[in-house]
């Protein structure tokens, strides 16, 4: 019996030496604890959010082609800003009054081969894109 107490006793000197330095370590200071106090930026504790919107790059709308077979009708590309900030050609054909997305046809003249399109608020009249010829 006196030989276990005296082994428990070792065992219990021997845990008490080996936890001794961790415990230590963990209660000293570090040299670095400086630097989170010493706040070099002269940070407050206030905090500003500001929300601004970006300017939204604006729709392009092209037209491709007039028809009149049984009402007037515009052939248009419309090109409007997706959220990740492509765009990508989006085909309709609309007839006036109609719109599609941001835009709306106000007004076709097939004489003219013009189409009047009121697009982010803004009214405006596209034509037919002339190519030049090649030289």
């Amino acid at each position: 019996m006196v030989k276990d107490v005296k082994n428990g006793a070792k065992t219990l000197v021997l845990a008490l030496a080996c936890l001794g330095p961790v415990v230590t370590l963990r209660a000293e200071s570090t040299p670095y604890e400086i630097i989170s106090s010493r706040n070099i930026f002269g940070l407050g504790k206030e905090t500003v959010v500001i929300n601004q919107e970006l300017p939204k790059p604006a729709t392009d709308v092209k037209l491709v082609g007039i028809t009149t077979l049984g009402s007037k009708q515009a052939l248009l590309t419309v090109n409007e800003p997706m959220a990740d900030g492509k765009t990508a050609p989006r085909f309709c054909t609309l007839c006036e009054g109609q719109q599609f997305g941001g835009v709306e046809v106000l007004e076709i003249n097939p004489k003219a081969r013009s189409v009047k399109v009121r697009k982010d608020s803004l009214e405006s009249t596209i034509y037919f894109a002339t190519a030049e010829p090649k030289k």
